[in-house]
């Protein structure tokens, strides 16, 4: 039997022009004539595919040359599973209510990338609407100096992604919002003159990633407020900018005592420098960016090998 589809195309205002998007299904078609050329549109899968799974409902438009953030009008969405993708454009800034006609159930999850643009700034009001649904935003490879206090308005807000932005300073109460929801959360140190006191309101946090943050500047005290929920930890370096490699452990992580993953984004030399490690619970894994394991820079050893083998020897 032919099969035959399903669409539901939702609406971007500012712009009329029918343009189906195909997303797959088995039923009907349908269209609407208000979104812009270049968009995708929106709609769902009922079936698995790379980028959805099953009753997911998409709202796409990546890759399309805006310069100018579209405005959703009027859609209800029944879905529970909703992905916003509006990554790879010109955007510079995220207008205010631009998702407050977007009616979504209430235990509705949004996953939100708005990667890869040239945003510097969110208006306070840019979630209305759709703010508690928000579990997963994406801001990485963007222009934002600070965290906005849009972000700030997402309670339950799982996952935060600001690599590759330029903070330079973070509003001691912006991360109060989701302090008790954010479990994953990456960013570039290099900007910053100082650890932000506002990450230590982060008590659920599991997952970390800093880049480009120098060895020195890691002490115990940039963990208060999570070292005993953090479960992976990444300290790592961008080759592109020439940063400095970490040449050795920072003593910090030995207060991690759920730490379960260390990923070093350098070289570790290992010399009885590390003495301090040798009471460490290590951690399950301690590995290189990219790889499996991290092996001693100057042995084929594996550096967590040489804390329980060779370091146990060093006073």
């Amino acid at each position: 039997m032919e099969k035959s589809i399903i669409i539901l195309l939702c609406i971007f205002s500012a712009v009329s022009t029918t343009q189906a998007y195909l997303l797959g299904g088995t039923t009907n078609v349908y269209s609407h004539d208000c979104l812009p050329p270049a968009c995708k549109g929106c709609g769902y899968f009922n079936y698995a595919s790379p980028i959805a799974t099953v009753n997911d409902f998409l709202i796409t438009c990546n890759r399309a040359q805006l310069s100018t953030f579209p405005t959703v009008n009027s859609i209800n969405i029944s879905q529970n599973s909703v992905k916003i993708d509006l990554s790879s454009n010109y955007f510079t800034n995220i207008p205010g209510n631009v998702f407050h006609q977007v009616h979504l159930q209430s235990q509705a999850k949004v996953t939100m990338k708005l990667d890869f643009n040239s945003i510097s700034g969110i208006d306070g009001n840019a979630f209305n609407g759709i703010s508690m649904q928000i579990t997963s935003l994406d801001l990485s490879y963007n222009r934002l100096d600070n965290i906005p206090s849009a972000i700030g308005t997402l309670n339950n807000l799982r996952s935060l992604y600001l690599k590759e932005n330029p903070l330079s300073h973070v509003d001691n109460s912006v991360t109060t919002g989701f302090s008790h929801s954010l479990t994953y959360f990456n960013f570039d140190f290099d900007y910053l003159p100082s650890w932000p006191n506002s990450f230590k309101n982060l008590s659920a946090l599991e997952y970390l990633e800093i880049n480009d943050i120098a060895n020195e500047l890691i002490d115990a005290s940039i963990f208060d407020g999570f070292a005993n929920s953090l479960k992976e930890l990444s300290l790592l370096y961008d080759v592109r900018d020439n940063g400095p490699n970490f040449l050795t452990i920072p003593p910090a992580v030995t207060h991690l005592q759920n730490l379960q993953t260390l990923t070093i984004g350098g070289e570790v030399y290992c010399t009885c420098n590390l003495s301090y490690l040798k009471n460490w619970q290590v951690p399950s894994f301690i590995k290189a960016a990219g790889k499996s394991f991290l092996p001693c820079n100057d042995s084929n050893i594996l550096v967590d090998d040489y804390i329980h083998t060779v370091g146990q020897q060093c006073h």
